[in-house]
């Protein structure tokens, strides 16, 4: 009888990772082409692992973010055809898979929007989307989460490095400077 139960169990688990709702992803410049695609359980799973343990304050939690943006981006990557993406705009703007700032912050602030439905953001509220040099030309756009404790807005923009790799975390007011900043150093 317990292997029965055993086997119910996991298959309940299954099914409910596998009714996970499709994410809809930009996979062009613009995000004039988008993809809908549906991720298996394990691939949930892995995009979560970073929250394994619950974040004991904001700064813990920015890190787990940026973790699971890039992991997010590897696993979306070979079924939206993403995982070419190189950093900035250095790929082809007519190639399938090469993202602009546009296509990148909304396909992060869909993610986080995501992690938000599934109460991993504790210390943090998704917000809208932002820009910089609201000129003609050199705009710049990123996804943003606010801490609850101080209202400090942070942006979350993955488009200065490749597919898969650690977002820039940055304050936004320094980002709107536009200083120098590491994804490998989590204000």
């Amino acid at each position: 009888m317990q292997p029965y139960l055993l086997f119910l169990g996991n298959l309940l688990i299954s099914s409910a990772a596998a009714a996970e709702s499709p994410l809809t992803i930009c996979v062009n410049y613009h995000c004039e082409q988008q993809l809908e695609i549906q991720l298996t359980p394990d691939e949930w799973q892995a995009v979560l692992s970073p929250f394994a343990e619950p974040a004991n304050d904001a700064r813990t939690e920015r890190t787990q973010v940026s973790r699971a943006i890039a992991l997010f981006e590897k696993v979306v990557g070979p079924h939206a055809r993403t995982n070419t993406d190189k950093a900035r705009n250095d790929g082809d703007g007519d190639q399938i898979g090469q993202l602009d700032c546009i296509a990148e912050s909304k396909n992060t602030k869909h993610y986080l929007n995501w992690l938000d439905r599934k109460g991993k953001l504790r210390w943090h509220s998704v917000e809208n989307r932002i820009s910089r040099s609201p000129l003609l030309f050199d705009v710049h756009w990123s996804a943003v989460i606010k801490q609850h404790t101080n209202n400090k807005s942070y942006v979350v923009d993955s488009w200065f490095y490749a597919n898969g790799e650690v977002p820039v975390i940055q304050p936004v007011d320094q980002w709107l400077e536009k200083r120098s900043f590491s994804n490998q150093v989590i204000p």
